[in-house]
């Protein structure tokens, strides 16, 4: 204890105890903030050594953030390291972003039907005439020429020609088919080439008119009426004209034809017996409409590549089987065609994966036939072996598809997919970015104040999860 002395008048002297033990040196201790694999978050731990981290926190990972070499749960790295050091930590775990690059996607997508009420509003014009000349004999043999006659090469009924469609009866047929049966039986009684015209859909109501005098009318498509003075547009016994020939022409436009044809007065025989030659000969309409709004290009079923996550110094991430929005296609012409007027039609997934191997898939969006896109692609990423079948079917509308269809509002499938790149390329037309940031829960306002005529919301709660 210090004392003071007198020592002389004026002078003192104090003694200070200097033998007293020496505090220890104060430890410093650590807290640290970040994403973890498990365990409580938002509320500090106090951590003594790495084992009891791991028992809490679970151990390192080697996982990245999309299109980086940054680690996503970087936070045990440095408790690790810390922890060698000393013995005392604070952990605080949060919950940051989260979730998982899909990848690349490829869409399948619909073709809507024309809506019947919108066909004839703006009218129809008669665009051209032509003259296809033939010859044929008794026997059913008739053969065309449909190069080079009378404007018939360019007309929009050369291109299906030989096209089938469907009547209403369900039975198929073709235009060539059409003016074959016709021909054939002018053959056989030659007076009706003078009275037959045949029709395949309706015409302008002054040139109907005008064709009065040929008494015998084939109905080939067997629209609702041959004028349009008189047709109901919105007839369903007019689907079989729709169908064979309005097409999609820009957007969300719908154009279609009709036409007739009669006999050319050169009508004769031939060189041999129960031979003939001629031509027949007529005008084309054409007409506009709609889609039914809602129903066009919607998206039907969508297709990702499988892949897994390989995490080392040169990857960041997924490897998918087929990496390029341009390595998948879908085929829905030659044998394929029908599921261009029905979407439960069979059609071809074709495509290369990224080591150039080619694969291809017969599929129907039809849930009772063998070929069901989800049977032979599979559901999830590792339903079936990703190298003998690199896509799987991630999402599919089936209720839409159905009540679409039925309703006459769906015609089929587009030959073209929906195409949009991974997450990682940050194109904001991907639909692969499933990556998001947590975001706190909260409570209604359970505190408020009434000043004057306004409220002023006070306090809620704020609630944090144990995981």
């Amino acid at each position: 204890m210090a004392s003071k002395v007198f020592v002389s008048p004026g002078v003192y002297t104090t003694e200070t105890e200097l033998s007293y033990v020496a505090q220890s040196v104060g430890v410093t201790t650590l807290g640290i903030t970040g994403e973890l694999l498990k365990g409580p978050a938002f509320e500090p731990i106090f951590i003594t050594n790495y084992d009891e981290f791991q028992t809490y926190f679970g151990p390192t990972s080697p996982e990245k953030f999309v299109g980086t070499q940054i680690p996503k749960y970087e936070a045990a790295y440095i408790a690790k390291a810390y922890l060698q050091q000393s013995n005392q930590l604070f952990v605080t775990r949060v919950l940051g972003l989260s979730g998982y690059d899909a990848g690349p996607s490829w869409s399948i997508t619909s073709i809507a039907n024309v809506n019947q009420s919108t066909v004839g509003i703006s009218g129809y014009s008669a665009t051209g005439t032509f003259t296809l000349a033939f010859s044929g004999n008794t026997s059913g043999t008739v053969n065309f020429t449909t190069t080079g006659v009378g404007s018939w090469t360019g007309s929009p009924m050369s291109s299906i020609f030989t096209k089938s469609y469907t009547k209403f009866n369900g039975s198929t047929s073709t235009i060539q088919d059409d003016m074959t049966e016709t021909l054939v039986s002018i053959f056989a009684t030659n007076s009706l080439s003078a009275t037959t015209a045949e029709f395949w859909g309706p015409i302008s109501a002054s040139t109907f008119s005008s064709l009065s005098s040929y008494t015998n009318k084939i109905n080939s498509y067997g629209v609702n009426n041959l004028s349009v003075a008189s047709i109901d547009y919105t007839a369903d016994s007019n689907d079989p004209w729709y169908y064979a020939t309005f097409n999609i022409t820009t957007g969300e436009n719908y154009s279609g034809f009709s036409f007739y044809s009669v006999v050319g007065s050169n009508f004769g025989t031939g060189t041999t017996a129960g031979s003939f030659t001629g031509s027949v000969s007529g005008t084309y309409f054409t007409f506009s409409g709609y889609t039914y709004s809602g129903y066009n290009n919607v998206v039907l079923a969508t297709l990702r590549s499988r892949g897994i996550s390989d995490y080392n110094s040169t990857s960041d991430g997924m490897e998918y089987q087929v990496t390029g929005t341009s390595n998948v296609s879908i085929i829905t012409t030659g044998s394929y065609i029908a599921v261009q007027q029905n979407p439960y039609s069979q059609f071809l997934i074709t495509g290369s994966s990224y080591d150039n191997s080619n694969f291809s898939f017969e599929c129907s969006l039809d849930d009772t036939n063998a070929n069901f896109i989800s049977k032979v692609l599979g559901t999830g990423n590792f339903q079936k072996e990703r190298v003998d079948v690199p896509l799987f079917v991630e999402e599919r509308f089936p209720t839409l598809l159905y009540y679409g269809y039925n309703k006459g509002y769906v015609r089929g499938i587009n030959s073209t997919l929906v195409s949009l790149p991974e997450a990682k390329n940050n194109n904001t037309t991907s639909i692969a970015n499933y990556l998001e940031r947590y975001q706190t829960s909260y409570s209604p306002w359970v505190v408020s104040e009434l000043r004057g005529n306004t409220v002023f919301q006070l306090f809620r709660y704020i609630f944090s999860y144990k995981i």
